[in-house]
């Protein structure tokens, strides 16, 4: 059974705004976008336990203004 070991909440003023199979659009200030994604990597590249401590590994871009306008950030 698997678990995520830490559970986690967007800091206002940032929320979800959609889902799409595996990526997770954030809405935000995008002064704290780098430090966010950071976190939100952080989270989701944590280890489970119940699979001998594999993780799964992710990727972050930046869009501003538009969403075609991505520029992807190291994390």
């Amino acid at each position: 059974r698997l678990r995520i070991q830490e559970r986690w909440q967007y800091p206002a003023p940032w929320r979800m705004t959609w889902q799409v199979h595996d990526s997770l659009v954030q809405a935000g200030p995008k002064a704290e976008a780098a430090e966010l994604a950071e976190e939100i990597a952080r989270v989701m590249q944590q280890p489970w336990e119940a699979l001998d401590g594999f993780s799964f590994g992710c990727e972050a871009e930046i869009c501003w203004p538009t969403y075609g306008d991505a520029k992807r950030i190291e994390v």
